[in-house]
Order: structure tokens, then C-alpha cells, then sequence
């Protein structure tokens, strides 16, 4: 997710690795935002949705143990999109940025 216009190139290869780990190291460092996913409902949802024969008692169990627990606390926000790939960066003027 680009917060600006990025003018530039995407290229199907990465860049080269002090290049690449350059720009981890920038997204990394940006200022956190995000929020909490709430797991519970998620995996309400896909108790519910899925197959009949992949609900196991064990599966059950497990399900009401993790509800009962509570959710972990969140390590960190962080950026929602961490996703650097060959075709999801824009190589322009400046660098490289992750789309």
C-alpha cells in the first residue's frame, strides 16, 4: 500500500541485496498504525464455513481452550502490508519502494 504516488518502473526481478535490504530496513522503521485483528470471530467464522469432516472433537477442544485463553496482546503494529515481492516494487529515480 503506497500512502503516496511513487513515479517509476515495476520490474519482475528484485533488486540487488544491499538494495533490498535497504529498503526492508526503511519499511521497518516506519511509524506503526494498524489494528488489533480479533481472532475470535475470525475463527468462529471458519469453524463454521468449513467441512463437516474437518471438525474434529480435538479441533473443538482446541477452539474452546484458544477462546477460553483470550488473545495473545499484540507484539507490535506494524504496516499492514509487508508483502515485498518481484513484482510489487516500483523501481523509480529515487530507489526502490514496496508497493
Amino acid at each position: 500500500m503506497v500512502v503516496e504516488y511513487c513515479t517509476g518502473d515495476v520490474v519482475n526481478a528484485l533488486p540487488e541485496c544491499p538494495a533490498l535490504a535497504g529498503l526492508l530496513y526503511h519499511l521497518h522503521r516506519q511509524p506503526r498504525f494498524g489494528w488489533r485483528i480479533a481472532l475470535r470471530p475470525l475463527l468462529e467464522l471458519y469453524w463454521q464455513q468449513c467441512s463437516p469432516a474437518r471438525r474434529t472433537p480435538r479441533w473443538l477442544r482446541w477452539h474452546k481452550r484458544l477462546l477460553r485463553r483470550g488473545e495473545p496482546r499484540p507484539l507490535r503494529l506494524a504496516p499492514l502490508h509487508m508483502d515485498v515481492h518481484a513484482g510489487n516494487i516500483v523501481h523509480g529515480e529515487a530507489g526502490a519502494a514496496a508497493d
